[in-house]
């Protein structure tokens, strides 16, 4: 299941009416033109392929669009205080 899915869903478990829609490039320069003629509330940087750091195309980004909202992740770690409701999240 991709991250769009599971914020997906998660916005439907919440009875949420308005998911988000994702764009998904895989290049700085495909990223540099959909931020240029796309009106972006918040980048994600993931890692793709080998060859893609994701801290380098956030560094990358960030410094071209200073003032779009961005995060870079290796890993998208989600936690329900159903399943531990003593536990919180854990740190890895």
């Amino acid at each position: 299941m991709g991250v769009e899915e599971k914020i997906y869903n998660e916005y439907m478990e919440l009875g949420l009416r308005y998911p988000p829609t994702f764009t998904q490039v895989s290049t700085t320069e495909e990223a540099s033109k959909v931020l240029n003629t796309v009106d972006i509330d918040l980048v994600i940087c993931m890692p793709g392929n080998a060859d893609n750091d994701a801290f380098d195309v956030a560094r990358a980004v960030k410094a071209e669009f200073p003032r779009h909202p961005l995060c870079s992740t290796y890993a998208i770690l989600t936690w329900h205080h159903e399943a531990h409701p003593t536990r919180g999240p854990q740190h890895l």
